[in-house]
């Protein structure tokens, strides 16, 4: 009888025994088929951009990334790890500037103009920038030497069919004095010449569709959508290494990632860069990069946008955002409980929907008498807005 009980015991410890190996065998498969690596993400990039590669080195795909600069030296230990989506962000950043650039420009133009002030149609480039020599001062760099150094192969290599092409472009220097006299801050003041006809020896302002003026407010809009999205649009930002926080909050802001949601009215996301990203998810990632009529639409100030059950009232707004409710959105304005309004006879002047408040409303009605040449395109409009008293949560609470 101990016999068989013995021989009992040792059945059910080996039938654990398997039990475990089996489960374990199971979970490692399910999370191969999850997951997906590195090497499997770049060869999957590779694919789908149709680069050739060369089937007799030993690592074809990682070699054509490299060569591409999707991928850098030293960016991994071990190809064949699992991806992070912190990772898979970073690789697809640089896939999407290779593919469209920064935001549609070449790295210089996109360097170069977003680092300039636009005032009153001109250009106006800091003789601290980037592409203005260090060791050099406006009194041994001359202003021609800028226009031939940098204005002319940068921007005008570039916008070769604008509308200054006729009479082309001009720089000179602008200087910033204290109320002593003293020069304080100098600049490079980029504009048009004249025509000879005008008998003008200064700097003409661009044309409001000139392609140059264009090009900085997309890039203007951009930087500072991206800025918003680093500083206030990824709630757990602090555990992405710094070295790759950029890249993550220029994905965000493109809306090729989109994050978890916190919860409705909380106006950030969590990315969870440290997670593994899936197959899927890594897929489409790349399928956003190289398609951007599929990405997400973010805001101006980096927060995701919804699209589908909206409010009734929706076309008050220019968007809706994701993490507030219709409820929030279908709140009275606080125009409409003046008697005016409901009498009928308030003047259309003296009151505006939401989605007519914008940069140009503010700037045309208020302040296109108070802007300064430091004020930068948003200084006026982030500064009324932080005035207005729009607190969410009251809002919804006193909606009725």
């Amino acid at each position: 009888m101990k016999k068989i009980i013995g021989y009992f015991n040792i059945l059910v410890v080996v039938t654990a025994i398997i039990v475990i190996s089996l489960q374990g065998i199971s979970g490692n498969a399910e999370a191969a088929e999850k997951y997906i690596t590195i090497d499997d993400y770049i060869k999957y990039i590779v694919e789908q951009m149709n680069w050739p590669v060369d089937n007799s080195s030993e690592n074809p795909y990682i070699e054509v990334a490299l060569e591409k600069g999707i991928l850098k030296e030293g960016d991994f230990k071990d190809y064949s790890e699992y991806l992070t989506r912190t990772d898979a962000a970073v690789i697809a950043n640089r896939l999407d500037e290779l593919i469209h650039l920064k935001y549609g420009y070449p790295e210089d133009v996109y360097d170069f103009l977003k680092d300039c002030i636009l005032y009153e149609n001109r250009l106006y480039y800091s003789t601290e920038g980037k592409y203005f020599p260090k060791e050099e001062t406006i009194d041994t760099y001359s202003k021609k030497q800028f226009h031939e150094e940098v204005t002319m192969p940068i921007l005008g290599n570039y916008f070769k069919d604008d509308n200054w092409k006729s009479t082309g472009l001009r720089t000179g220097y602008y200087l910033k004095h204290d109320q002593y006299g003293n020069i304080i801050k100098s600049y490079l003041e980029i504009g048009v010449r004249p025509k000879e006809e005008d008998n003008y020896v200064g700097i003409n302002p661009f044309e409001n569709n000139s392609e140059i003026i264009k090009a900085w407010n997309t890039i203007i809009d951009a930087v500072r959508k991206e800025k918003a999205v680093l500083e206030k649009r990824i709630s757990d930002i602090k555990e992405i290494p710094k070295n790759k926080r950029e890249a993550v909050a220029a994905i965000v802001a493109k809306g090729i990632i989109k994050g978890y949601s916190n919860g409705m009215y909380i106006q950030n996301r969590e990315f969870r860069g440290n997670n593994k990203i899936t197959v899927k998810g890594a897929k489409d990632v790349i399928v956003k990069v190289i398609y951007p009529e599929k990405r997400a639409l973010v805001s101006p100030d980096g927060q995701l946008i919804r699209t589908t059950n909206l409010p009734k009232n929706a076309k008050d707004y220019p968007y809706i955002l994701e993490c507030f409710p219709n409820e929030f959105y279908e709140i009275k304005y606080t125009f409409m409980f003046l008697t005016d309004y409901k009498n009928g006879t308030i003047e259309k002047e003296d009151y505006a929907y939401p989605k007519e408040v914008d940069y140009d409303f503010l700037f045309d009605k208020y302040y296109h008498y108070q802007i300064k040449l430091e004020t930068g395109k948003y200084g006026l409009y982030d500064e009324a807005l932080s005035k207005a008293p729009f607190i969410c949560d009251e809002a919804v609470k006193n909606k009725n």
